[in-house]
């Protein structure tokens, strides 16, 4: 199994069952990882909320009820939207995979063993890393996008109310663009105006 370390990466582990919630608690916490475990719905929603990890992994028992309950709390959650969520599958195939409902990011069964564990998770957890750098990429394009629409803005209102003539032309001579006072001393038509 490799047990490199993954520094201070949290997953949250909620199983109902104190045998699976145990074994999965130690082979992830062998690979390096800080594992919180929880044993109920509610309680795995609080250390979601408190602890902010980068991934929750929700055992689903053979009703699939309350993984379902906690899958749908932490979609639904705008505070918990950078948690990743894998739902452990029942070992008896409980699930058919016909409930849509869960919306989960990724499955495993309790059929798995240790180091294909380690390996899913490890890419559930670059998975989780990447969906949150490109979601800062996209908040830090959305700023900049509307700060150049606030300086574009800044720019428009000083050139339109500057007493002198201003244009805008290509390098070929084509003008784009004259301000207002263009207009006035260039006996330029109004419809022309941008």
């Amino acid at each position: 199994m490799d047990m490199a370390p993954r520094g201070s990466i949290r997953i949250v582990v909620a199983a109902a069952d104190v045998a699976s919630l145990e074994a999965t608690t130690r082979v992830l916490a062998l690979a390096g990882y800080e594992v919180i475990p929880a044993t109920s719905g509610p309680e795995a929603l609080d250390v979601l909320r408190a602890q902010r990890p980068t991934l929750a992994i929700i055992a689903a028992d053979g009703a699939n009820d309350g993984a379902a309950q906690i899958v749908r709390g932490i979609k639904a959650a705008s505070d918990l939207e950078d948690v990743s969520v894998m739902l452990l599958l029942p070992r008896d195939g409980g699930w058919d995979g016909s409930d849509q409902s869960f919306d989960a990011d990724g499955y495993l069964t309790h059929a798995i063993t240790e180091r294909e564990l380690v390996a899913r998770v490890r890419a559930q957890v670059r998975q989780a890393e990447l969906t949150r750098e490109l979601r800062a990429s996209v908040a830090e394009r959305d700023r900049a996008v509307e700060s150049l629409r606030a300086s574009e803005a800044r720019f428009r209102a000083m050139a339109n109310s500057m007493p002198q003539l201003a244009w805008i032309a290509s390098p070929q001579g084509e003008v784009h663009w004259y301000n207002p006072v263009s207009y006035t001393h260039l006996t330029l038509p109004t419809s022309d105006l941008v």
